[in-house]
């Protein structure tokens, strides 16, 4: 069987015809970097505050026939038991 050649973006010669935008300075690979490996010590509690309860009868208020969909797990979701992982898994 033989298939035929499937044009790609980089065969597509609309692209060819494109300017190129430069890089805005806060995006350059050396100072972006060293802001994320900065960020990555910032809690988001300091920065965004404590999330609140997600209210799921708020969110989907049109589903009300699907609430019980929203509820705590009986023992279905119960993994604590004979159905937890192993260590092997």
């Amino acid at each position: 069987i033989e298939l035929p050649e499937i044009d790609t973006d980089t065969d597509d010669s609309d692209y060819e015809d494109v300017k190129r935008v430069e890089t805005a300075s806060w995006a350059d690979a050396s100072p972006l970097r060293k802001a994320l490996i900065n960020q990555e010590n910032v809690n988001p509690f300091l920065v965004f505050g404590k999330p609140a309860p997600l209210n799921m009868e708020e969110l989907f208020p049109e589903s009300k026939d699907r609430f019980h969909m929203f509820r705590r797990r009986k023992s279905s979701g119960d993994w604590s038991g004979a159905d937890r992982l192993t260590e092997e898994e």
